[in-house]
């Protein structure tokens, strides 16, 4: 027995991995939740008013919202073998495929003006950006 959905499937193309919009996902769930139910499917998000969704409706829009995850998930994943997009362990692994390391961070000291209330503090771990785009941790 070989299944069938109305939930369009992402695509590989020129421009790499694309994921269908959101909307369409939840026009295939609701096809296929009407289908498999014998057709005349109340899918509608609401019974009424805005918070009271339908049983079903509430089901495509969690369906709707694993599948846009997964492929949300898979992208990112996907994105990780571009050096332009990398980052973290996947940078650094493709770092390595060149013989290439990564500079570790280094301590430094930078003068700088902080501005807010009197005697807040400024918490470890804060971050802070210059001018050119360098990022400080304290």
């Amino acid at each position: 027995m070989s299944g069938t959905t109305s939930v369009p499937a992402p695509s590989f193309g020129p421009l790499g991995f694309s994921a269908p919009a959101e909307a369409d996902i939840l026009a295939g769930v609701n096809a296929d939740l009407d289908a498999a139910f014998g057709g005349n499917l109340n899918t509608g998000t609401e019974a009424g008013s805005p918070t009271n969704p339908t049983p079903q409706g509430q089901l495509a829009s969690s369906f709707t919202a694993i599948i846009g995850d997964k492929d949300a998930t898979f992208l990112q994943y996907v994105n990780q073998v571009d050096p332009a997009f990398s980052e973290g362990r996947m940078q650094d692994g493709i770092a390595r495929i060149y013989f290439i390391t990564r500079n570790p961070a280094l301590p430094t000291v930078v003068t700088a003006t902080c501005g807010g209330g009197v005697n807040t503090p400024i918490p470890t771990g804060a971050l802070a950006t210059a001018a050119d785009g360098t990022n400080y941790v304290c």
